[in-house]
């Protein structure tokens, strides 16, 4: 606990949420950064439901460390605590979402402290996350796609912006739960347009790097626009990207052998092509030991789909029997079904 309520001192949380969130605390009792840092804690050490959360502070040194009674910490002082951040503003009635600033000045106070090493640009990765969800109140809880195949289970998106570097997080967005990764970008690059990050070499902010399937010619260009450089994977759905497949040759050499683990053996050569309307670096690689798996995949899959073609016994006239095949694929649907026996 000590250490963790040490590390959220030094990144300034508790500090940056009370002076971004307005708030009135009477004396004694716990401010909105005080309480969400707490809750943060929580989360990270023993991420049960939050209907234990007030039990689970008294039980811990995190009163004392923040100098305040554990009877302050309520359920209700927990929840409250949200709405300083996104909730009602009583001056215009209108719902204000401070999330955005406290990012940003969390992450500027980060970098402050961590600068990049000498000659280093902020290098961004962007992914967009299914969290499956099992309430059933919350707006952007929908059915949609996920990594784990699941489809009768409502679930929200998680956009997360995070630096190479240091895996510190930039910014994050929740989305529906039915939105689709290329749908989530303007928005991302909205939000990025106003960090105040610095050009480097060449007038460019740095590298943006995100999925294949995020990928189109609007997007490449509003980055480009912004002054951003990206490397993504590109859609074998194109005929350009097909092509330049098709002419380029990976050789397995050892100039050519770019890592090797366990799992995996990659060989990599780079080429340049037009894309995108102008002319583009571009790295094809292959993966040996990806493609033998895939291989074996398709050949199982295969093997299981002709087993219903398989032979039957079945028993014909005076008890005689006799093997019978059909043809799997005219079994239904039109036309009869034809079958050959001996």
């Amino acid at each position: 606990m000590d250490l963790l309520w040490a590390i959220a001192q030094d990144l300034r949380i508790p500090q940056t949420i009370d002076r971004i969130c307005p708030h009135r605390s009477s004396p004694g009792s716990p401010s909105p950064g005080i309480l969400l840092t707490l809750w943060a804690i929580h989360r990270v050490v023993h991420p049960e439901s939050a209907t234990q959360l007030e039990r689970w502070t008294t039980t811990t040194d995190l009163p004392c460390l923040t100098g305040i009674a554990p009877e302050k910490f309520t359920k209700d002082a927990f929840l409250f605590s949200l709405d300083k951040v996104c909730g009602e503003d009583p001056a215009t009635a209108r719902l204000v979402d401070r999330t955005d600033v406290l990012e940003e000045e969390l992450y500027r106070h980060w970098r402050a402290t961590h600068p990049l090493p000498p000659g280093e640009r902020e290098t961004l990765a962007y992914d967009l996350t299914s969290v499956l969800f099992f309430g059933v109140t919350c707006p952007l809880a929908e059915l949609g796609y996920n990594a784990k195949d699941v489809e009768d289970q409502l679930q929200v998106n998680l956009g997360l912006l995070v630096n190479r570097i240091d895996t510190m997080p930039v910014s994050h967005t929740l989305f529906e739960g039915s939105r689709h990764g290329v749908a989530t970008v303007r928005h991302m690059l909205a939000r990025l347009s106003r960090r105040p990050l610095a050009l480097g070499e060449e007038g460019s902010r740095g590298t943006l790097i995100w999925d294949r399937e995020m990928v189109s010619f609007d997007h490449i260009t509003a980055v480009e626009e912004m002054g951003w450089q990206l490397t993504c994977g590109l859609p074998k759905t194109l005929n350009a990207v097909r092509e330049f497949l098709d002419a380029t040759e990976v050789l397995r050499r050892p100039e050519t052998l770019v890592r090797r683990t366990d799992i995996a053996t990659i060989y990599a050569v780079e080429t340049r092509t037009k894309l995108y309307g102008k002319e583009r670096r571009v790295v094809v690689y292959h993966n040996g030991a990806r493609g033998l798996r895939e291989a074996d995949q398709r050949n199982g899959a295969l093997v299981r789909s002709r087993r219903p073609w398989g032979s039957s016994r079945t028993r014909g006239p005076r008890g005689r029997r006799r093997s019978c095949t059909r043809p799997f694929g005219r079994s239904w649907g039109g036309g009869l079904p034809t079958s050959r026996c001996a």
